[in-house]
């Protein structure tokens, strides 16, 4: 095998390696949460108006889903 041989299968690699990525950062979900007096309280990064509480970071988990 040649030296471009390898480097094109290195980038071809590369490329499906870099697409699967991007395909799970797309599908994953981010919210953001708070801990305050022992409670939690969170909400999805695309609907801020939606807070919700929970006894623990487990039980705001949940609730997120």
């Amino acid at each position: 095998m040649t030296f471009d041989q390898v480097a094109l299968r290195c980038k071809l690699t590369i490329c499906c390696v870099h697409r699967w990525v991007t395909g799970i950062l797309r599908h994953m979900t981010k919210f953001l949460c708070s801990q305050d007096h022992g409670k939690w309280c969170g909400y999805l990064q695309d609907h801020p108006d939606r807070q919700v509480h929970g006894e623990s970071f487990e039980e705001l988990e949940i609730k997120l889903r």
